[in-house]
């Protein structure tokens, strides 16, 4: 399967978990375009991650804006048949984007894969507090959303 796909990662100053996330990327073994959105580092990350040089294309905003505004910026400079967005703190298995595309690809109706995250702790900090989100409180997706990003290539912020 290849199928082109840009991964846009919103960052600023997570470095060292950057340099995993960024990894997770490159393990997919599958052409993608990774862009990092550097969302006002201090010190700005294109000297910190120049061991990714040729692997990433980094896109600097001067002064932050959040996470959904950089999103937004790496957007605008995607090339690939698809899009995926991925924080710079979470790791991707393996086989994700493998798995996403092959259900973008046999199903015409299917507009966006999802996945669920796995917390990782350490065994001497065990989590206060798990909840999880009931259906009646997830907000609903507008039902024109492909529709308005394909037409606007902006993300609802």
């Amino acid at each position: 399967m290849s199928l082109a796909t840009s991964v846009i990662i919103p960052a600023k100053n997570r470095v060292a978990l950057l340099r995993k996330t960024i990894g997770s990327v490159l393990s997919q073994n599958i052409p993608t375009e990774i862009i990092i959105v550097d969302d006002g580092s201090q010190p700005p990350l294109s000297s910190q991650l120049k061991t990714f040089s040729g692997h990433v294309k980094i896109v600097r905003i001067n002064k932050s804006k959040g996470s959904m505004a950089a999103r937004n910026s790496g957007f605008q400079y995607a090339k690939g048949d698809y899009i995926a967005f991925l924080d710079s703190d979470d790791i991707w298995n393996k086989d994700f984007l493998k798995v996403s595309l092959r259900y973008l690809q046999n199903d015409q109706s299917t507009i966006a894969t999802v996945c669920l995250s796995q917390k990782i702790y350490p065994k001497d900090w065990p989590p206060q507090r798990i909840f999880r989100l009931k259906d009646s409180d997830r907000l609903p997706v507008p039902k024109d959303l492909s529709e308005r990003l394909a037409a606007t290539k902006n993300i609802p912020t």
